[in-house]
């Protein structure tokens, strides 16, 4: 793969430690391991990121890991590990997320479905922009909520011609999925910076799948 310059824009440690350790649970030691080497990160073979949230990874590196992902799996194997690793990732960002009054226990809470997943997205936008250089902002309209991410970490300095960052994908399919005892919703990633957009834009559909006739993608258990 091509040499991905330092971005200067970092990610916590903490975040990108439980993301390896599910990647560890989900393709092996061994399978991590040499992941690592190819995107000449092995020294978090032996040492990973450390569990706390100050900002070290430099997007490049989380990058690097996740274009070898692809390489090493296939599109189809690659995106599939990195959302099921997202999934458990989101673990830090939930439990950030129980110390906001406005969010806490909302997925025992009887709230408007709407109002749940709406505050759920604002929630983790804060965190990651304030525990990351990942900015997002969220916004909506009468069908759906739109997630985006301003500075990337999942395609940052890659080019492809289909949208790339599942592991995002999986974080928003994990904190939805959270908030409403999940229920299934349709998630897109609907623009990309790898394909020559200026962010990178999810698609949260307010319509659970199967009602009003909404199809899509059904957020796996």
């Amino acid at each position: 793969m091509a040499t991905l310059s330092e971005s200067g824009l970092y990610y916590p440690n903490r975040i990108v430690r439980t993301y390896l350790e599910a990647l560890r649970d989900i393709l092996g030691s061994n399978g991590i391991d040499v992941l690592l080497k190819i995107a000449g990160l092995a020294r978090w073979i032996d040492v990973p990121p450390p569990d706390d949230l100050e900002k070290e990874v430099d997007f490049a590196d989380f990058s690097r890991l996740c274009a070898v992902l692809d390489d090493f799996y296939g599109l189809r194997g690659g995106h599939g590990a990195a959302r099921r690793a997202a999934w458990a990732s989101y673990g830090p960002l939930r439990q950030v997320l129980a110390d906001i009054p406005e969010v806490a226990n909302w997925d025992k809470v009887d709230l408007p479905m709407e109002k749940k997943i709406k505050g759920v997205l604002v929630g983790t936008s804060r965190i990651l922009s304030g525990v990351s250089d990942q900015y997002t902002t969220v916004e909506e309209d009468d069908a759906s909520f739109f997630f985006t991410v301003h500075q990337c970490p999942v395609c940052w300095g890659r080019t492809y011609d289909i949208p790339l960052c599942h592991s995002i994908l999986g974080a928003l399919e994990e904190a939805v999925r959270w908030t409403t005892s999940g229920l299934p919703f349709k998630i897109e990633e609907i623009q990309c910076k790898a394909t020559g957009h200026e962010v990178c834009q999810f698609r949260i559909s307010k319509t659970p799948i199967g009602e009003n006739g909404t199809q899509g993608a059904i957020i796996a258990p």
